[in-house]
């Protein structure tokens, strides 16, 4: 709703939404999906279902539950209710002077219980368990401005002052237990569960962010643009003395064509050229990181005269020097229109360079941690930007119009703040450490090692002291010590693709129309978890695995360099190596509409238009990636590439009216 008058205008707007029976994103959730993508990809597809007394059929080589008891056998109810509104007032002290005030709120209130009835190996070496718990997230905004904007002349002038505060809060409290009496009620009554097994536990945080801001736009004969701004922004998540940090920005305009010099032409409609430069802050550090924080330990971990205790231990070491991690940026571009407007684009050219970055340092175990989050080193990206769009009409009534885009990135720490290397990452199928940070290379970059060969009979096992045995990979001796180690890790890749890419285009003839677009990453590397397991299978030999690789192993009578005998699972330390860090590039045909609106005559009276339509989405991955789809990251870092346990990608057709009244 808006109300406006010469002096007053007046807005709110509101929305609600309610959804059942969700899978509320908590890493549980996460972890139980993870669950059964992983037993469907490692069980043996040769057994039943279930046995012929019902029970669900479990394989005596792996310890993992029948993927159908996963889905069956994890009973899950959530309810999510989300409450948007906004609300602003603005008063014309003079036409060009304004007094502005929004207000705005987001409250998402989640709640959700999981049983885990005894057709489920833990279920049922637990008489069942259950988990219920209830969360309520808050975002609020505040903010205040004094709006200026007048021409006299030749010039335009606009400015801003304001305030602004937001304030974010979580509530969290779940309780656990196990033991039922029985399954039928599953996590909604734990009165039947054993009372010694409940656990409860619950949580408060928050952080609050205040700004003070500043703009100034400026255009001369509308054809010279110039803008600038300050921002003053503060955050609690850093210590008290650097909780504010201070980020300028100006950028440059100016519309060449305008200018008397320039040649009236048919070709050139619009050329401007345009410069910025700029910082801007970065607090997305999680809360808390500043001070020392405690949690409690597991109740039935302690025992203090023949009675269960609760803990209290420290979380992390606190670091009151935090302070906001600064990016700076250059960009200058061209922004251009030919041929009345049929042919129109951009080009950039941008530079980054970050400082005081937010990372964990290692630091020794016998402090009691493993890291401690700092403002350390530098890093820099740059890279070109371009955009293309043409539109031609071919023939009477038929026209095609595209849209090209491309941009490339690259990444390179500069310094560490005279450490020479940091290693970091981790994920549920490999060992620790398992990507680096370095001065002169891509920020988290894959660490490990690589493959030479495979061993085979006849060659000198005893030339490195790991166990190794015919068939098992060989990998490069780094320092020739004759030991397989640490030290022996290389850089594999890393998650910055080298040009990533979206080609679209719109066809029309009369009242049909075709919607084709594809992107394209070239150049990334990922981790394949799937092939780690492949290789290394956790589970023990009897797996499920790929089956063209393992079908051409190695073995006595195939003595291949192409693949190993899948036997040694004692090289899983050496699991991320140059066959698991895989080429991830990849071209989508993502999107492909066709459409039909009825001639006008064939509705009129009726409706104001009709249209027909038909949509399918990621319909075909061209790729070399072996495995679901190579655009999966469930690790969810931009640049640290993980598939492991990614849910599949879903091909998707949609059939729909459109009616226009």
């Amino acid at each position: 709703m808006n109300h406006r008058t010469d002096r007053f205008n007046f807005g709110i707007s509101t929305t609600s939404s309610y959804i059942k029976d969700i899978f509320v994103p908590n890493g549980f959730d996460v972890n139980l999906r993870g669950g059964a993508i992983n037993a469907a990809k490692l069980y043996d597809p040769t057994l039943a279902i279930r046995d012929e007394e019902g029970n669900f059929v479990l394989t005596e080589f792996m310890d993992i539950d029948n993927p159908l008891a996963i889905l069956t056998g994890n009973h899950i109810d959530g309810n999510r209710y989300r409450y948007l509104g906004t609300v602003f007032a603005e008063y014309f002290v003079l036409p060009s002077l304004s007094v502005k005030v929004r207000a705005g709120g987001d409250a998402n209130n989640e709640d959700k219980t999981v049983y885990k009835d005894r057709t489920t190996i833990i279920g049922n070496s637990l008489g069942g368990v259950a988990t219920a718990y209830s969360a309520t997230q808050t975002n609020y905004l505040v903010e205040g401005t004094l709006n200026f904007n007048k021409a006299f002349g030749d010039h335009n002038l606009g400015a801003l002052a304001g305030i602004t505060t937001q304030k974010f809060m979580t509530k969290f409290s779940e309780q656990q237990a196990n033991n039922f009496t029985t399954d039928a009620t599953l996590a909604n009554n734990f009165g039947l569960a054993d009372r010694s097994t409940l656990i409860n536990n619950s949580f408060k945080e928050g952080n609050t962010l205040l700004s003070y801001l500043g703009r100034v736009n400026y255009k001369f004969q509308d054809k010279y643009l110039l803008t600038a701004s300050y921002r003053i922004d503060g955050s609690s998540r850093f210590g008290e003395g650097n909780r504010f940090g201070f980020f300028p920005s100006f950028s440059l305009g100016w519309l060449i064509d305008q200018e008397s010099f320039f040649p009236s032409t048919d070709v050139v409609d619009m050329l401007k050229l345009r410069g910025s430069w700029g910082q801007t802050g970065n607090q997305e550090i999680g809360n808390n990181n500043s001070i020392v924080t405690f949690a409690s330990g597991n109740r039935t971990s302690y025992v203090l005269d023949d009675q269960f205790v609760t803990s209290l231990n420290p979380t992390r070491i606190a670091n009151p020097d935090l302070q906001w991690e600064t990016t700076e940026q250059i960009d200058i571009g061209v922004d251009f229109s030919l041929f009345t407007g049929r042919i129109s684009g951009s080009i950039d050219w941008y530079q980054k360079k970050t400082t005081d970055m937010l990372l964990n340092l290692p630091i020794p175990t016998s402090s009691g941690f493993s890291s401690k989050l700092v403002n350390i080193g530098s890093m820099n990206n740059s890279g070109f930007e371009f955009a293309l769009t043409s539109y031609n009409v071919v023939d009477r009534g038929f026209s095609w119009s595209s849209d090209l885009n491309f941009y490339t990135l690259n990444n390179e720490v500069t310094e560490l703040g005279g450490i020479s290397q940091i290693l970091t990452g981790s994920f549920s199928a490999a060992a620790g450490n398992i990507s680096i940070i370095t001065p002169g290379e891509p920020l988290r970059s894959f660490y490990g090692h690589e493959v030479v060969g495979i061993w085979q009979q006849g060659d000198d096992l005893s030339s490195v002291t790991n166990n190794v045995s015919p068939g098992d990979f060989k990998f490069r001796d780094v320092d020739g010590n004759g030991t397989i180690d640490g030290d022996d890790r290389v850089i594999l890749g890393n998650s910055f693709p080298d040009f990533t890419w979206g080609f679209g285009n719109t066809f029309k003839y009369k009242g049909l129309n075709l919607y084709v677009f594809f992107r394209g990453v070239e150049g990334v590397n990922m981790i394949n978890g799937n092939l780690l397991e492949q290789y290394f299978p956790r589970s023990g030999v009897r797996v499920n695995r790929f089956a063209e690789p393992f079908l051409n192993r190695w073995t006595p009578t195939n003595p291949t360099n192409a693949q190993p005998s899948y036997l040694n699972v004692d090289q899983l330390s050496q699991g991320v190596n140059s066959r698991t860090v895989v080429d991830a590039s990849y071209i989508k045909l993502q999107t492909v509409r066709l459409s039909y609106t009825l001639p006008t005559r064939l509705i009129q009276g009726t409706f104001r238009s009709v249209e027909v339509y038909v949509t399918g989405l990621n319909l075909i991955t061209f790729s070399d990636y072996e495995g679901y789809d190579p655009a999966l990251n469930p690790n969810g870092s931009a640049n640290f590439r993980i598939d492991w346990n990614g849910y599949p990608s879903a091909r998707t057709y949609l059939f729909g009216l459109n009616l226009g009244f």
